[in-house]
Formats: C-alpha cells, sequence, structure tokens
C-alpha cells in the first residue's frame, strides 16, 4: 500500500477492506503528521535545559509557541467545548459545555459548567461507580509533549474523585477529596454539573514567572460512554499525549 506524502497537521485515514466474510468493512482515523520542525524543537529543549543552558531553553521555548500554537483565548471569557473529540464523536449527544480561565495569584483556576441531559437522567437514577461524566484538564507549561500536567475528576458520593498526571510519560497518581495538591469540587445542577479545579503554578514545571501565554486544554466525556467526548479546541488525538492544537491561554 503507497502511503501518499502528507503536510503537518490533522489528517483524516480511511480504510476500506472487501472481500470480507461481513462484507465491505469500513474504518476511518484522524492523525497528526507532527511538524519536524517542531519534534526537533522539542529535542532542543530537553537538551538544553539537561546542559544547564537555561537562557538557550527560553529561547527554544518562544519558538516552539510561535511554530505549534495558533488560538489565543481571554482569562474570565467563557470558552465552548465544542469540538468532537477523536476518533469516536457523537451526533446525538445534546450536552453543552464552556470552560472559564482564572489566572490567580497562587493557582490556575478553572471552572467546567456543563448542561447535559444524560447526566440527569444519571443523577436521578443514582450515580454508579463506572457510569459518570469525566472532566479532563491539561497544561503544557513549556509546549512540549512530556511536560504536560493532566488532571482528571469525575463525581464522587463524598463530591469529586480524580487523579493527576505530570508528564505525558508518569504515572497516575489517585486522590481522595482533600488529598491532592489540586483543589477539586463537583456541584451537580438542574441542567447538568459544574467541575471547578486549582492547580497551583508549583506543579506546572518549567513555566517562566514572566509568562504571557499558556497553552491549555479542557476535555469532557459522556457518563455512559467514555469513547465520545468533547474537547475545547481541535486537538485531533489524545490531548493527554500531544499538545498540539491546544489553545494559549492569555495571563491577562
Amino acid at each position: 500500500m503507497r502511503i501518499p506524502s502528507l503536510k503537518p497537521g490533522p489528517h483524516t485515514l480511511k480504510l476500506t477492506f472487501t472481500n470480507t466474510e461481513f462484507g465491505v468493512l469500513t474504518s476511518e482515523r484522524t492523525v497528526i503528521i507532527e511538524d519536524p520542525v517542531v519534534i526537533k524543537l522539542q529535542n532542543d529543549y530537553a537538551l538544553a535545559l539537561a546542559e544547564g543552558k537555561l537562557a538557550d531553553a527560553s529561547a527554544i521555548r518562544k519558538k516552539l509557541f510561535a511554530r505549534r500554537f495558533k488560538r489565543t483565548i481571554e482569562p474570565g471569557r467563557p470558552i465552548p467545548i465544542d469540538k468532537p473529540s477523536k476518533p469516536e464523536p457523537s451526533t446525538d449527544w445534546k450536552a453543552v459545555a464552556s470552560a472559564t480561565w482564572y489566572p490567580e495569584k497562587d493557582a490556575l483556576r478553572v471552572v467546567v459548567t456543563v448542561t447535559d441531559p444524560d447526566y440527569v437522567v444519571l443523577v436521578k437514577e443514582g450515580i454508579e461507580f463506572g457510569r459518570y461524566p469525566v472532566v479532563s484538564l491539561h497544561v503544557c507549561p513549556t509546549g512540549a509533549d512530556n511536560d504536560i500536567v493532566s488532571f482528571y475528576m469525575a463525581p464522587d458520593k463524598i463530591g469529586v474523585q480524580g487523579e493527576i498526571r505530570i508528564g505525558s510519560k508518569g504515572a497516575f497518581t489517585q486522590f481522595r477529596e482533600n488529598e491532592c495538591v489540586i483543589a477539586a469540587t463537583w456541584t451537580t445542577t438542574p441542567e447538568g454539573y459544574i467541575a471547578e479545579a486549582k492547580i497551583p503554578w508549583s506543579i506546572l514545571k518549567g513555566l517562566p514567572a514572566n509568562w504571557t501565554v499558556l497553552p491549555v486544554e479542557v476535555g469532557i466525556r459522556h457518563p455512559q460512554r467514555q469513547v465520545v467526548g468533547l474537547t475545547m479546541s481541535d486537538t485531533s488525538q489524545r490531548e493527554d499525549l500531544y499538545a498540539y492544537g491546544y489553545s494559549l491561554l492569555k495571563r491577562k
């Protein structure tokens, strides 16, 4: 099979298999062709840090941001979470959501507001373990994939449960309410829910004190079908592993 040369960015690949015992089978998947310049910049950034060349690392970070991120968002302004997550978007999920970011003195506060009829039904039935929505927050202080901080939260009988992962290849850490450095709350409303989290600046390693923009992302998952979700930005891939497509949050 011959694969055409593709430009950097998201591409949807569609494969069709004929003459199978089930007839014609079709598979579709969106993939990202990463810009080779971005790959080199990430490697150069890691090398500069390892060698203690902080000035060089700072300059490389600026180049990485300029090359990799385009969309900017304002603090304190609700941003719609309306991009179907890949690879299995849903057309019958009626959720309407937004994320509002607040850069504060000691932490980055995020408020996610969701109107979701499916969640309301679950609340009336009594939410069971494994049948609840998930809100994911992702921050990439350096612009490099290996420095992504991911935080996942979901409703629990005592308020909220979740886990955090620092570094895209790091291990998850389970937490219960009041046991994590990230303060989180989950409030059920008549129309859906509001999830809020405060991410301390101290865990965003590599973030300069004088930062002006910060790559961020938010995702929500269907309360019963975890393969169905929505994201704030058009990431076109797993946002916990790749910062491609994140939105740049302005400091003020």
